[in-house]
């Protein structure tokens, strides 16, 4: 039997399937840098949680992922693991795709996502200094939490993908 996780929202997926890697992964490059302890737990939701520190550089790097991937995509909606995942980055928790944008790019934050066979994720870097990490996290709890999956980008993204499938063809 396979498991649907975008039946009952992210939220639900997450719930069940989210692995949370969360912990400031850069490391120094200079031949003095010590090694990285890394620690692991399980949330009382049973969210796996990885965490490693390094203070080397003032970067915190946080990364979600979810049981989503492409295989879980049903035959007739090939690709809708990549595209949910794509559309909770344009609108989320009341802010619009522009606003998300902003607020990352006021703090020189990143946010980016993946999909792979067996997961669906998100990423975020930000400085670790409490006002940029407070303010891009806020909009990643958003995001993660709370995808609004606006219609407006669904209609430029079904619009993309058929121009460059009538390219191809």
């Amino acid at each position: 039997m396979r498991t649907e996780p975008w039946r009952g929202g992210w939220q639900a997926a997450c719930r069940g399937w989210a692995w949370l890697l969360a912990g400031a992964f850069a490391l120094s490059c200079a031949g003095g840098a010590r090694a990285v302890v890394f620690q692991s737990w399980t949330l009382d939701n049973g969210a796996r949680v990885m965490f490693a520190e390094s203070r080397a550089l003032p970067i915190l790097d946080v990364a979600v992922d979810f049981r989503a991937g492409s295989a879980f995509d049903p035959p007739d909606r090939i690709g809708l693991a990549a595209l949910v995942q794509h559309l909770a980055r344009t609108g989320a928790g009341g802010l619009g795709e522009d606003e998300i944008a902003r607020r990352l790019g006021e703090v020189g934050a990143q946010l980016a996502g993946r999909v792979d066979p067996d997961r669906a994720g998100f990423t975020l870097r930000t400085l670790s200094s409490r006002v940029e990490r407070g303010a891009a996290l806020d909009v990643f709890a958003r995001v993660v939490q709370s995808p609004a999956l606006p219609e407006l980008p669904l209609a430029r993204e079904r619009s993309r993908v058929s121009e460059q499938l009538r390219g191809e063809a």
